[in-house]
């Protein structure tokens, strides 16, 4: 991960924010990004976003839209 600040939106519609700064596995064994909010740091699950967002101008992407 670039360390961008980015948005997530999950399967059901939750709105995340943070700097996406790693992959990791959570217990269960499923695939996650690392993502560091304001509070604290979280491992949100790879098969539930449905779209990521960049929060700052950069040349690699802006919007991923996952199917």
């Amino acid at each position: 991960m670039y360390g961008y600040p980015v948005k997530l939106t999950t399967k059901v519609g939750q709105l995340l924010e943070g700097i996406a700064f790693d992959t990791a596995r959570d217990d269960s064994g499923n695939e996650c990004l690392k993502l560091k909010t304001k509070s604290t740091d979280i491992l949100v699950v790879l098969d539930q976003i449905v779209k990521l967002e960049t929060l700052v101008a950069n040349p690699h992407f802006s919007v991923v839209v996952f199917k």
